[in-house]
């Protein structure tokens, strides 16, 4: 890697428009980054596009039908990625300003202003930014061009980030305190700027960082650029291939530990990642905030579109994939839930980790369980590499999947589901025994780690234990979902468990739910 150069005085100068430019060029020689993702081959233009106007005498941005565009015309547009703030104060198109915003738009905050000037100082004439280019009004248009999304960042020239913004004031040249040349420090440690700032913190931004072919970072201190095989840093302008900086291959585990906390520097569609796209590192977008806890599954509907694409055929449950079911019904909660009762969604099954509002981890990534997907198992058996003992999976439960889609889009939001399984199962009193650590001791001494969804209290009677999977990675492991009866013939659940104990299942009895 080159040596440090000095930071800019400011964001917006001469020199760094000219390195923007310079990225830009250079990633148009990558030869994974020309290629159009297969996600994104036929992808349409946006409904609506601003037009910024650039050249010597640039006039007022203004609104235009993509249909209206001939097809000589260069359609190539960048997008926004920014914080609402306070939505009242965020500009935005509705059905009663729609016509005027088509002849001038006034009255931009300060990112949209400065979104403006990177486009045209780029050389690039359309952009797209959703308050705008969305009638906000409109449930009918909002619901189309949601569908579309992943269409939408996928098919941007690149995407602007305006990461240190918690809102339209902010702006992406946001003034700097420190420029010069700084005490060098390995590049890695910048993503923790990203990390730290407001816009990784919004739910809708996840999709939008993992789509977007190129993205440009603005920070307080520094401008970060990243496509899908390279990294690079103002003060380190020469490309990194990002290899170097994720340190792995996997999406979901490939992100890098500060203080607890990953940062993902791969991303789902980087370079050979398209293998494992169902892989989607959803941990880290659980852990985002949203406005509107009924936007969890809209917020991801264009990322769960791009994957649909890729694999063909598989269903998609709320978040789940039916092909990578047992994986994704064995997931934890991390949130507080000893201070705070957390919040379900109610139109979404209990059994979706997308119901879930807060933080949450799948059993496959912890440290003492490793759980294959359906497909890696092979069935019965899973052969990993040569590091790793022979791991035998037998799928005990016969799973019936099904959720019931509102509106036109199959990944925008559910009015129900249901799981239908015949398994093994028990029912115990969680309270009334030893209880340390979630470590839970019978009284003939079997003992089961429990993950309760809310642990505000450790006191459950009547809840049914329902064996999912038994395996063996050296020793015995049996794991399953912890139900409580919801009506008379239905079950919710309330956590899942995992037993290291042999025989610890012989006493368990075969039998029918209905899991809502």
């Amino acid at each position: 890697m080159d040596p440090a150069c000095p930071l800019q005085g400011q964001a917006d100068c001469k020199a760094n428009f000219d390195l923007i430019r310079s990225w830009l060029s250079q990633c148009e020689l990558h030869q994974v980054c020309t290629k159009t993702p297969n996600h994104a081959t036929e992808s349409p233009l946006p409904t609506r596009l601003i037009d910024v106007n650039p050249g010597s005498k640039p006039g007022t941005p203004r609104l235009v039908l993509s249909a209206d565009l001939g097809e000589a015309t260069d359609c190539s547009y960048t997008a926004l990625s920014h914080c609402w703030g306070v939505q009242g104060k965020v500009p935005k198109t509705l059905r009663d300003t729609l016509i005027q915003h088509q002849e001038r738009i006034t009255g931009l905050s300060k990112t949209f202003e400065d979104a403006v000037e990177v486009t045209r100082q780029i050389g690039v004439r359309y952009l797209w930014i959703d308050s705008l280019c969305i009638l906000q009004d409109d449930a009918n248009d909002f619901q189309k061009e949601c569908s579309r999304m992943s269409l939408v960042y996928a098919g941007s020239y690149r995407m602007l980030s305006a990461a240190d913004s918690e809102d339209g004031s902010g702006g992406l040249f946001i003034p700097r305190t420190s420029f010069g040349l700084q005490y060098p420090e390995h590049p890695i440690n910048y993503w923790t700027s990203l990390l730290k700032g407001p816009l990784s913190t919004r739910g809708w931004a996840f999709q939008e960082h993992q789509l977007s072919p190129r993205i440009v970072h603005f920070t307080k201190a520094r401008i970060l650029w990243e496509c899908r095989t390279c990294v690079a840093f103002e003060d380190f302008p020469s490309q990194v291939y990002r290899g170097f900086i994720g340190g792995g291959i996997f999406p979901a585990i490939a992100g890098v530990d500060w203080g607890g906390k990953k940062i993902d520097t791969w991303r789902l569609f980087d370079g050979h990642q398209e293998r494992y796209e169902k892989m989607i590192d959803w941990e880290l977008y659980s852990a985002r905030n949203l406005t509107h806890e009924a936007d969890k599954l809209p917020t991801i509907s264009g990322l769960a579109a791009a994957v649909a694409r890729l694999v063909g055929g598989d269903v998609y449950l709320a978040g789940i994939w039916e092909g990578d079911l047992i994986r994704g019904l064995l997931w934890i909660s991390l949130s507080d839930t000893r201070v705070t009762t957390p919040k379900r969604a109610s139109n979404i099954p209990s059994w979706s980790w997308t119901s879930y509002c807060g933080s949450i981890n799948f059993l496959a990534s912890v440290n003492d369980a490793y759980i294959p997907s359906r497909e890696m198992a092979h069935g019965l058996i899973a052969i990993l590499d040569g590091s790793r003992p022979t791991i035998k999976v037998e799928y005990i439960a016969s799973i019936k999947a099904r959720t019931s889609v509102l509106g036109l889009d199959p990944f925008e939001s559910v009015g129900s589901g249901t799981l239908q399984i015949t398994t093994l199962i028990k029912s115990y009193d969680i309270g009334t025994n030893p209880w340390n650590n979630r470590c839970w001791t019978l009284e003939e001494g079997q003992s089961f780690r429990i993950f309760l969804d809310d642990e505000s209290s450790q006191s459950h009677s009547g809840v049914v234990f329902a064996l999912l999977l038994s395996g063996s990675y050296g020793i015995k492991s049996s794991f399953g979902l912890i139900l409580q009866k919801s009506h008379l013939d239905t079950f919710h659940r309330i956590g899942i468990f995992y037993t290291w104990k042999t025989g610890v299942i012989n006493s368990f009895r075969l039998e029918t739910l209905t899991v809502v």
